[in-house]
């Protein structure tokens, strides 16, 4: 039986994986894009390989959550009692933070945020939307 502290680390390292290695695919992708980025599919390799091999080598510590939803999942069921499911939830939360801010740092300065396309196209869909209207 393992420890709670040795199931919260197993969390954190866990969500630190997913959201590293699936955050930074999406920021290589960006990154990329003129030169053949890696895609929908790399990204989506890239999140199931970090949750996989996580879920192999820490699954068995800590149940490998790794993800808020999964662990209220596991409360609502009563698999988790309440004080785990905060401590998980605070672990969880705590390597996803550790992991954006790794990659603030890692990731070029020239790269920027990725931004969705809904988002950097609004002012745009706005002004076609207005220019539609007007001519009605």
């Amino acid at each position: 039986m393992y420890s709670t502290l040795q199931k919260l680390v197993a969390e954190f390292l866990g969500t630190f994986a997913l959201i590293f290695f699936g955050a930074g695919a999406i920021c290589t992708d960006q990154y990329l894009h003129g030169a053949g980025g890696l895609g929908l599919l790399g990204i989506a390799l890239a999140h199931g390989l970090a949750i996989a091999i996580m879920v192999s080598a820490l699954g068995h510590i800590s149940g490998g959550h790794f993800n808020p939803a999964v662990t209220i999942g596991f409360w609502v069921t009563k698999r988790v009692n309440t004080v785990d499911t905060i401590l998980y939830w605070a672990a969880q939360l705590a390597g996803a933070t550790a992991a954006a801010f790794l990659l603030k740092a890692v990731v070029p300065k020239i790269l920027g945020a990725p931004s969705l396309w809904a988002r950097r196209n609004s002012r745009e869909i706005f002004r076609a939307g207005r220019e539609w209207l007007s001519k009605q």
